[in-house]
Protein backbone atom coordinates (compact mmCIF):
# COMPACT_ATOMS: atom_id res chain seq x y z
CA UNK A 1 0.00 0.00 0.00
CA UNK A 2 1.72 3.54 -1.47
CA UNK A 3 2.20 6.27 1.84
CA UNK A 4 -0.48 8.26 -0.46
CA UNK A 5 -3.69 5.34 -0.14
CA UNK A 6 -2.31 5.34 3.80
CA UNK A 7 -2.86 8.54 4.15
CA UNK A 8 -6.47 8.71 2.34
CA UNK A 9 -7.37 5.67 4.25
CA UNK A 10 -6.49 7.57 7.63
CA UNK A 11 -8.70 10.58 6.26
CA UNK A 12 -11.13 8.24 5.47
CA UNK A 13 -11.45 6.86 9.15
CA UNK A 14 -10.69 10.00 11.04
CA UNK A 15 -13.72 11.81 8.68
CA UNK A 16 -16.25 8.70 9.55
CA UNK A 17 -15.27 9.27 13.10
CA UNK A 18 -16.28 12.82 12.72
CA UNK A 19 -19.27 12.38 10.55
CA UNK A 20 -20.45 9.78 13.06
CA UNK A 21 -20.11 11.90 15.94
CA UNK A 22 -23.30 13.06 17.53
CA UNK A 23 -21.59 16.70 17.92
CA UNK A 24 -21.27 17.78 14.00
CA UNK A 25 -23.82 20.37 14.12
CA UNK A 26 -23.19 21.31 10.23
CA UNK A 27 -23.18 18.84 7.29
CA UNK A 28 -20.19 18.38 5.53
CA UNK A 29 -19.47 18.71 1.70
CA UNK A 30 -17.26 16.27 -0.61
CA UNK A 31 -16.23 16.77 -3.97
CA UNK A 32 -13.59 14.94 -5.94
CA UNK A 33 -12.09 15.28 -9.06
CA UNK A 34 -10.13 13.20 -11.74
CA UNK A 35 -7.04 14.93 -11.85
CA UNK A 36 -5.63 12.09 -14.30
CA UNK A 37 -8.35 13.57 -16.53
CA UNK A 38 -7.86 17.07 -16.30
CA UNK A 39 -3.82 16.36 -16.43
CA UNK A 40 -4.33 13.99 -19.73
CA UNK A 41 -6.90 17.20 -21.47
CA UNK A 42 -4.74 20.32 -20.24
CA UNK A 43 -2.54 21.90 -23.22
CA UNK A 44 -0.10 22.92 -21.02
CA UNK A 45 0.39 19.74 -19.40
CA UNK A 46 0.38 17.97 -22.46
CA UNK A 47 2.67 20.90 -24.09
CA UNK A 48 5.19 20.05 -20.88
CA UNK A 49 4.74 16.53 -21.11
CA UNK A 50 6.20 16.68 -24.71
CA UNK A 51 8.87 18.87 -23.75
CA UNK A 52 10.08 16.48 -20.74
CA UNK A 53 9.82 13.69 -23.63
CA UNK A 54 12.53 15.06 -25.56
CA UNK A 55 15.00 15.83 -22.75
CA UNK A 56 14.69 12.96 -21.59
CA UNK A 57 15.24 11.37 -25.38
CA UNK A 58 18.60 13.54 -25.53
CA UNK A 59 19.90 11.99 -22.41
CA UNK A 60 18.56 8.41 -23.29
CA UNK A 61 20.60 8.79 -26.51
CA UNK A 62 24.09 9.95 -24.51
CA UNK A 63 23.94 6.69 -22.69
CA UNK A 64 23.23 4.50 -25.70
CA UNK A 65 26.32 6.13 -27.23
CA UNK A 66 28.24 4.96 -24.12
CA UNK A 67 26.44 1.46 -23.71
CA UNK A 68 27.25 0.78 -27.85
CA UNK A 69 31.06 2.20 -26.96
CA UNK A 70 31.07 -0.80 -24.37
CA UNK A 71 29.30 -3.52 -26.55
CA UNK A 72 31.65 -2.61 -29.30
CA UNK A 73 35.31 -2.90 -26.87
CA UNK A 74 34.06 -6.15 -25.42
CA UNK A 75 33.29 -7.27 -29.10
CA UNK A 76 37.07 -6.19 -30.17
CA UNK A 77 38.59 -7.86 -26.48
CA UNK A 78 36.58 -10.96 -28.34
CA UNK A 79 38.02 -10.94 -31.55
CA UNK A 80 41.22 -9.86 -30.76
CA UNK A 81 41.85 -12.18 -27.79
CA UNK A 82 44.09 -14.44 -29.79
CA UNK A 83 46.40 -12.00 -30.51
CA UNK A 84 46.75 -10.38 -26.96
CA UNK A 85 49.09 -10.63 -24.54
CA UNK A 86 47.66 -11.45 -21.12
CA UNK A 87 49.20 -8.09 -19.82
CA UNK A 88 47.01 -6.49 -23.09
CA UNK A 89 43.66 -8.53 -22.47
CA UNK A 90 43.79 -7.51 -18.72
CA UNK A 91 44.83 -3.98 -19.94
CA UNK A 92 42.07 -3.75 -22.42
CA UNK A 93 39.00 -5.76 -20.22
CA UNK A 94 40.34 -3.01 -17.11
CA UNK A 95 39.23 -0.12 -19.97
CA UNK A 96 35.54 -1.49 -20.39
CA UNK A 97 34.94 -2.31 -16.39
CA UNK A 98 36.10 1.26 -16.29
CA UNK A 99 34.00 2.40 -19.27
CA UNK A 100 30.95 0.46 -17.52
CA UNK A 101 31.77 1.84 -14.07
CA UNK A 102 31.19 5.65 -15.67
CA UNK A 103 28.06 4.14 -17.69
CA UNK A 104 26.16 2.85 -14.51
CA UNK A 105 27.31 6.35 -13.10
CA UNK A 106 26.23 8.86 -15.52
CA UNK A 107 22.71 6.17 -15.41
CA UNK A 108 22.15 7.28 -11.84
CA UNK A 109 23.12 10.98 -13.11
CA UNK A 110 20.57 10.91 -15.34
CA UNK A 111 18.22 9.41 -14.01
CA UNK A 112 18.61 12.07 -11.22
CA UNK A 113 18.51 14.85 -13.37
CA UNK A 114 15.30 13.64 -14.99
CA UNK A 115 13.62 13.46 -12.02
CA UNK A 116 14.23 16.59 -11.23
CA UNK A 117 13.94 18.32 -14.45
CA UNK A 118 10.27 16.48 -14.09
CA UNK A 119 9.56 18.01 -10.67
CA UNK A 120 10.71 21.79 -12.22
CA UNK A 121 9.13 21.68 -15.39
CA UNK A 122 5.28 20.11 -14.21
CA UNK A 123 5.47 22.25 -10.81
CA UNK A 124 3.90 25.16 -12.56
CA UNK A 125 1.27 23.14 -13.99
CA UNK A 126 0.44 22.00 -10.45
CA UNK A 127 0.10 24.52 -9.61
CA UNK A 128 -2.40 25.97 -11.79
CA UNK A 129 -4.14 22.77 -11.52
CA UNK A 130 -4.58 23.50 -7.41
CA UNK A 131 -5.59 26.83 -7.65
CA UNK A 132 -8.21 26.07 -10.53
CA UNK A 133 -9.55 22.88 -7.68
CA UNK A 134 -9.42 25.35 -4.90
CA UNK A 135 -11.40 28.30 -6.86
CA UNK A 136 -14.33 25.48 -7.81
CA UNK A 137 -14.56 23.90 -4.50
CA UNK A 138 -14.70 27.47 -2.44
CA UNK A 139 -17.27 28.43 -5.09
CA UNK A 140 -19.00 24.82 -4.51
CA UNK A 141 -18.92 25.48 -0.75
CA UNK A 142 -17.00 22.06 -0.45
CA UNK A 143 -15.21 21.45 2.68
CA UNK A 144 -13.14 18.32 1.28
CA UNK A 145 -11.63 17.60 -2.46
CA UNK A 146 -10.34 13.82 -2.87
CA UNK A 147 -8.32 12.35 -5.77
CA UNK A 148 -11.40 10.27 -7.70
CA UNK A 149 -8.37 7.23 -8.19
CA UNK A 150 -8.82 6.94 -4.27
CA UNK A 151 -12.34 6.77 -4.68
CA UNK A 152 -14.21 3.26 -4.55
CA UNK A 153 -17.53 4.95 -5.50
CA UNK A 154 -19.20 8.00 -5.36
CA UNK A 155 -22.27 10.11 -6.75
CA UNK A 156 -21.82 12.06 -10.00
CA UNK A 157 -22.99 14.90 -8.31
CA UNK A 158 -20.09 15.67 -6.27
CA UNK A 159 -17.91 14.99 -9.67
CA UNK A 160 -15.79 18.52 -9.82
CA UNK A 161 -13.99 17.70 -12.80
CA UNK A 162 -15.51 19.40 -15.57
CA UNK A 163 -16.02 22.22 -13.78
CA UNK A 164 -12.24 22.16 -12.95
CA UNK A 165 -11.65 21.45 -16.80
CA UNK A 166 -13.34 24.76 -17.57
CA UNK A 167 -12.13 26.99 -15.14
CA UNK A 168 -8.69 25.98 -16.88
CA UNK A 169 -9.91 26.47 -20.02
CA UNK A 170 -10.24 23.16 -21.54
CA UNK A 171 -12.69 22.25 -23.40
CA UNK A 172 -15.31 19.75 -21.86
CA UNK A 173 -16.59 17.01 -24.49
CA UNK A 174 -19.75 15.48 -23.46
CA UNK A 175 -19.15 11.49 -22.52
CA UNK A 176 -21.30 8.89 -23.93
CA UNK A 177 -24.13 8.50 -21.54
CA UNK A 178 -24.73 12.47 -22.27
CA UNK A 179 -24.98 11.96 -25.86
CA UNK A 180 -27.96 9.88 -25.73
Amino acid sequence: MTTRRIFVLIIFLMLTCILGSATVSAQLKFGYVDSQRIFATYQLAIDTQKRFEEERTAALQELQTLETEIRTANQSLEQQNLLLSEQKKQEKAQEIQDMYGRYQQLTQEKDQELANRRDELLQPVYKEIDTAIKKVSGVEGCDFVIEALNLLDAKEEYDLTEKVMKELGIEVKPTTDEKK
